[in-house]
């Protein structure tokens, strides 16, 4: 098994990014099985609707068999199969951040009007409309309406759209909109009330809150699910709890915390790869400003223990403007120290060294040896475990694909 990334170059007409009538791409295709969640109440499903018929459009291909691509030019939604043409999906020019579910057959995407004088595509905060596209059938159809966001309070958004895995179904929250003005005025983040929902793409059924009430900045996702579809953990201010994918709570406050003022940053959650416990980055110290550093402690929880224990690392964990990513297998993770240096420490070992100067990692592969990062110029490299690292260029990394090759190629 071999691992390639895609690299798309700064000068292409396909750039990512969140500038309005550019290409915000992104790449997802797994084979997977569907599961039925129940035992919450429903909501009706809205009316079916058909878009226009697909318009197919010379985009420039990339050129890897069994690859789905999901992307949005001038805000409507494109889709690219393997080396075929893309085809348009969406005619209504106000859409944007598609998501894919595992087996390729849902995407997900949010409409709404963009303001060109503000940068608010925040994969924290949606807008008003959730819709999803069927690829199967080719039907369009509203996933979570506006008129059904109003009615839980004028203004409410969603936000951490996030598929559970090997499944059609989709975990959102929902918060009043004065939090989404943490986006446009990073000086104002105030605590937001936010409630957990799980909605079939299937049927488009919304079933919860699962969790509501909870409390807490917007810059890190309260929820985290675990790897075999079952179970969830949910954070709400000072303390964890673990809750079954249908919402029932299992073991409240399986971890507990204190936070030092009226603001409060949530714990960055990391399921184990076999869903028997977690790594769990504290914060121990929080601020309404995003330009001072957050400081973490490290932290493993085991399911068959019911218990905690501490990881030490030195220099501590710390965010500052990047945020710290834990590897796949669990086992590494990698940080910045005050925006001058990346750190690599190994959490069985409790060992840290000194990768690099300077740089924001973006990335870890899905086999947990390779990683992106940039440098302040915005210039991509490949580090890798145990070797120096490798200049790739400034570039904008799309994501991961692992397939069955021969040998690993790097798309430009």
């Amino acid at each position: 098994m071999i691992f390639i990334f895609l690299l798309v170059s700064a000068c292409s007409p396909n750039k990512t990014t969140i500038v309005p009538t550019q290409v915000d791409t992104t790449a997802v295709y797994k084979k997977a099985f569907t599961t039925t969640i129940a035992g919450m109440t429903q909501t009706a499903a809205p009316t079916l609707t058909r878009t226009h018929l697909p318009t197919r459009t010379p985009l420039p291909l990339l050129q890897i068999e069994g690859l789905h691509v999901a992307y949005t030019l001038d805000n409507n939604l494109y889709l690219q199969n393997s080396g075929k043409q893309p085809v348009q999906l969406t005619h209504s020019g106000q859409d944007h951040n598609p998501i894919f579910s595992d087996d390729g057959e849902i995407i997900v995407f949010d409409r709404e009007k963009i303001d060109p004088n503000h940068n608010t595509l925040f994969l924290s905060s949606s807008g008003n409309n959730i819709y999803y596209f069927d690829v199967s059938t080719g039907q369009e159809q509203p996933l979570i309406p506006n008129d059904w966001l109003t009615a839980l309070g004028t203004g409410t958004k969603t936000g951490y759209l996030t598929f559970v895995p090997h499944t059609h179904q989709l975990l959102f929250i929902t918060h009043p909109d004065p939090c989404k003005s943490y986006l446009l005025n990073p000086a104002y983040a105030p605590i937001c009330e936010i409630n957990l929902y799980i909605v079939d793409t299937d049927t488009a059924k919304i079933k919860g809150p699962i969790a509501s009430g909870l409390k807490g900045d917007l810059r890190i996702s309260p929820f985290s699910v675990s790897p075999n579809s079952k179970l969830l953990t949910i954070a709400s201010r000072e303390h964890i709890d673990l809750f079954s994918i249908d919402g029932n709570i299992l073991r409240p406050n399986i971890m507990t915390y204190p936070t030092s003022n009226n603001f409060a940053i949530f714990p960055r959650q990391f399921w184990l790869p076999d869903s028997s416990g977690l790594v769990i980055a504290l914060p121990v110290d929080s601020s309404s400003d995003p330009t001072v550093p957050i400081n973490y402690t490290v932290w493993h929880y085991r399911l068959d223990q019911n218990k905690v224990t501490q990881t030490v690392l030195e220099p501590h964990l710390m965010e500052y403007g990047c945020e710290i990513l834990v590897s796949p297998d669990r086992n590494w993770v990698a940080y910045e120290i005050s925006g001058a240096a990346l750190y690599l420490a190994n959490l069985p070992s409790e060992k840290t060294q000194k990768y690099t100067s300077g740089p924001c990692l973006i990335s870890w592969s899905p086999g947990s040896k390779y990683f992106i990062y940039t440098d302040h110029d915005d210039n991509v490299f490949l580090g890798t475990l145990g070797e120096a690292p490798t200049s790739i260029g400034p570039r904008d990394f799309l994501g991961w694909v692992k397939r069955l090759l021969l040998s690993a190629h790097v798309i430009f």
